[in-house]
């Protein structure tokens, strides 16, 4: 807030600045208040161990050792993780921003899940068994679509071995994957591709960040092309 130029007139009018400065701290307790703080700090570890493994395997050096990594370590790891979420999830929900304010630790741990290797992801069941639980999450308001988008991605594409795209995220879709592309994202209430790819166009036009879904992936427009 304090470095957006879209507030800049709201840090001009002093009186309204400095009383909003003011009672800040306590907007933030209130905040902090509303969040599942247990489930929130639980999650945070899990995303610490899921990034100090993957950077571990960052540092092996040959294919073989990567692949016996993720076979022997990560992929057991990644189980563990599952069998922790979908307690949360029968508990408490999905541990999201509604929950827990953050919305990517999770998400990145299930991404990593489903992206171990092509025959891990083919012989998982873990990620279908949650579908429904994840399902009912988005529909109570805990999963965000974009959120669900970005690890169900990562499940159809290695699942695949790269031959299918789902959402237009890690690769650009194909014009004969494009309207199954739509019916998913309608399917958890994303907009379509060439809705989105207008607003990337109003984006361009009036400097608005329009927080669109799979920014962390694609800046601009998703591609559409004839064959991949």
């Amino acid at each position: 807030m304090k470095k957006s130029p879209l507030l800049t007139s709201l840090r001009a009018a002093k009186g309204d600045w400095q009383r909003f400065q003011t009672h800040y701290p306590a907007l933030r307790r209130a905040y902090e208040q509303h969040l599942n703080q247990p489930l929130r700090a639980e999650v945070q570890a899990m995303a610490r161990q899921d990034q100090q493994l993957a950077f571990t395997h960052l540092l092996k050096l040959s294919k073989r050792a990567k692949e016996r990594f993720l076979r022997e370590k990560f992929a057991p790891h990644s189980a563990r993780q599952i069998a922790k979420l979908t307690r949360m999830l029968r508990e408490q929900g999905y541990p999201g921003e509604q929950l827990i304010g953050n919305g990517s630790w999770m998400a990145r741990i299930l991404s990593h899940h489903n992206s171990i290797s092509v025959a891990h992801t083919q012989a998982d069941t873990l990620y279908q068994q949650l579908q429904p639980a994840l399902l009912s999450a988005l529909q109570r308001g805990e999963l965000a679509p974009a959120e669900y988008a970005t690890f169900d991605d990562w499940y159809v594409a290695s699942k695949s071995d790269g031959r299918e795209e789902a959402y237009g995220y890690l690769k650009p879709l194909t014009e004969q994957e494009l309207p199954l592309a739509n019916a998913r994202r309608a399917r958890i209430g994303l907009r379509s591709v060439d809705l989105r790819n207008q607003l990337v166009t109003i984006q361009e036009q009036t400097g608005l960040n329009l927080l669109l879904d799979g920014t962390f992936w694609v800046k601009g427009r998703i591609l559409v092309v004839p064959k991949r």
